[in-house]
């Protein structure tokens, strides 16, 4: 039995560093986030499902996750955890439970829906001067009858722009065609029968871009965590803008891989690599070290 447990080990050992973690590594739990929260009837908040593993790690999930509602008529949910409250509960109801499933594993997450009116609605930044040529993303903030803010951007309907600016499929973002402005750019919002409405102004300049960075130079990560990576973007008239989702982002090799339009990097296996993003022309990289997580002791005891 000894020669037999001496020969699994040499035997073990021999296998590549990355399956030898693997092995140990297992999928201890998953955590839905956020793990209470409140919102006005007519709303919609976003939960996200994040992976724990025995060696500490952890993984947002994005795909293969089953979610449920436990009151389907008060409050749904879709398959990307986007939950939208429907109606406001009969009195002495519990708060519904959002679950999240994978892999066998649950995790929950409890949704009080209020009966909060919608007073207000505000799109930031109010007013905004962006280079010709590049986008940026408006918010619009709602505001309750109990001093609560809700981030109702994906429920608005937004409109303007005309030769100075134009107005893409995802709400709230702009892209700038033509210098000249400010022209103005409305939100509208319709939360249970109430509706509100808000303005920003847009100015569009003909300052060149000089240069671009990213948010770090360089960063460690462990193996299975993600990092948001952002570029910044510099011009002649010493303004910057945030254009993360508009540089092409690239590299990584075996070691980590990125999102091409959002500079998420997931770290994949030891080693170090370097992540380029691209923009007009100009780019800018950070150099990703990822490292195995460490492990304390092993123990083997026969029977």
């Amino acid at each position: 039995m000894a020669a037999f447990m001496l020969l699994f080990a040499f035997s073990f050992t021999a296998c590549s560093g990355t399956l030898f973690k693997n092995l140990l590594r297992s999928l201890k739990k998953i955590e839905v986030s956020p793990g209470a929260v409140s919102i006005a009837n007519g709303t919609t908040t976003q939960f996200i499902a994040t992976a724990i593993f025995s060696d500490g790690t952890k993984h947002t999930l994005s795909s293969d996750i089953i979610w449920e509602s436990s009151a389907v008529n008060i409050a749904s949910v879709d398959s990307t955890g986007l939950v939208t409250a429907i109606q406001i509960p009969p009195a002495g109801h519990p708060p519904v439970t959002i679950t999240a499933t994978y892999k066998g594993l649950q995790s929950t997450a409890t949704l009080t829906i209020t009966s909060a009116r919608l007073v207000a609605l505000r799109v930031t930044p109010g007013v905004k001067s962006i280079a010709n040529g590049t986008k940026y993303n408006f918010y619009a903030i709602g505001r309750f009858t109990d001093s609560s803010t809700q981030d109702l951007t994906t429920q608005a309907t937004w409109s303007g722009g005309g030769s100075v600016f134009s107005l893409g499929a995802d709400p709230g973002l702009v892209t700038a065609q033509s210098p000249g402005g400010p022209e103005t750019i409305t939100a509208e919002v319709t939360v249970d029968g109430i509706t509100k409405s808000s303005t920003a102004s847009v100015t569009v300049t003909d300052a060149t871009l000089e240069a671009i960075t990213t948010s770090v130079s360089e960063v460690e990560l462990i193996e299975g965590t993600t990092y948001q990576l952002r570029a910044t973007a510099y011009f002649s008239d010493s303004s910057t803008q945030d254009i993360t989702t508009q540089a092409t982002w690239s590299g990584g090799g075996s070691v980590c891989s990125v999102g091409p339009n959002t500079g998420i990097v997931t770290a994949s296996d030891e080693g170090m690599a370097t992540i380029t993003a691209t923009y007009s022309g100009k780019t800018a990289t950070t150099v990703v070290t990822v490292t195995d997580a460490t492990i304390q002791s092993i123990a083997v005891t026969p029977e």
